[in-house]
């Protein structure tokens, strides 16, 4: 291959740089696009969810899922229960909250058991005292939980891309979490 002239060289540096910023571009394109098709299936999951809530038929489906019986639902994936309280913390949104337990050690919750499930809800927790942790079952309600991957990637692996399962992320097909909180 013969040299290159000095303005055959320049020419090169400019066509370089001009892909540079077109790969760049293309990158973030690609990215929106990302974007915004992950916000369209999340529409179109509540639209689905909404519509298989509405009463179409002149039933109720809970009328339905209810008549079977125990094992029945379960084989199915019906599993019915009512929570027993609600947690309340100064988190309230989600940017706000740390990710890391150790982040924000100093913060508390207050867990308020509904009045519904035990007519005296301070025999429920008789003998807690002893302990100095507890473990809480909970739903992660407010994550948006219509859409979830397989793979995920969390923020810190830097864009490497795992199983939803070998993280903590709260987008899961049920919406279980489980944490340990100090009493």
């Amino acid at each position: 291959m013969s040299p290159l002239c000095e303005h055959c060289g320049e020419n090169m540096k400019k066509m370089n740089q001009q892909v540079s910023v077109m790969r760049k571009e293309i990158k973030n394109l690609r990215q929106t696009l990302d974007g915004a098709v992950r916000a369209h299936r999340k529409h179109l999951m509540s639209i689905q969810a909404a519509v298989s809530k509405a009463d179409f038929s002149g039933h109720n489906k809970k009328d339905c899922t209810s008549s079977l019986s125990a094992p029945d639902a379960l084989e199915q994936g019906n599993i019915q229960t009512v929570p027993i309280g609600y947690i309340s913390s100064c988190f309230s949104v989600k940017n706000g909250t740390p990710r890391q337990p150790t982040i924000c050690g100093p913060s508390r919750a207050q867990l308020q058991i509904q009045q519904s499930v035990f007519n005296n809800p301070e025999h429920a927790l008789v003998g807690l005292e002893q302990y100095s942790h507890v473990w809480i079952i909970f739903l992660f309600h407010k994550n948006g939980h219509q859409s979830y991957k397989a793979k995920v990637k969390p923020p810190r692996l830097n864009g490497q891309r795992v199983g939803v399962y070998s993280t903590r992320s709260p987008h899961r097909p049920n919406s279980l979490g489980l944490t340990l909180a100090k009493l």
